[in-house]
C-alpha cells in the first residue's frame, strides 16, 4: 500500500508538470526529497520538497513550471 502511495504522488506531481520529465525520473526525485526532508527535519519539507526538485530536475523544466507543479501537489495531495 505505501508503494502505491509513493506512486500516487509521483503520478501527481508528473502530471502537473505536464509529462515533461519522465515519470521514473520525477518518482526519484520524489524520494530523494523525502529523504532530504526527514534529514532536515523540517516541518511537511516545507522549501527541502521544492529545493530538491529544483536542484535535480531544473535542467528538464523551467523552475517557474517546477515551483507552480509543487504547489498544486501540496494542494491537491495535502488538501484533498
Amino acid at each position: 500500500m505505501s508503494c502505491g502511495n509513493w506512486m500516487i504522488m509521483g503520478a501527481i506531481i508528473w502530471l502537473l508538470l505536464q509529462g515533461q520529465a519522465p515519470y521514473p525520473a520525477v518518482l526519484n526525485v520524489l524520494l530523494v526529497a523525502a529523504v532530504a526532508g526527514v534529514i532536515t527535519h523540517v516541518p511537511a519539507g516545507l522549501g527541502v520538497l521544492e529545493a530538491v526538485f529544483i536542484a535535480l530536475l531544473a535542467h528538464r523544466v523551467p523552475e517557474w513550471q517546477l515551483i507552480a507543479g509543487l504547489l498544486g501537489y501540496r494542494a491537491l495531495y495535502y488538501i484533498a
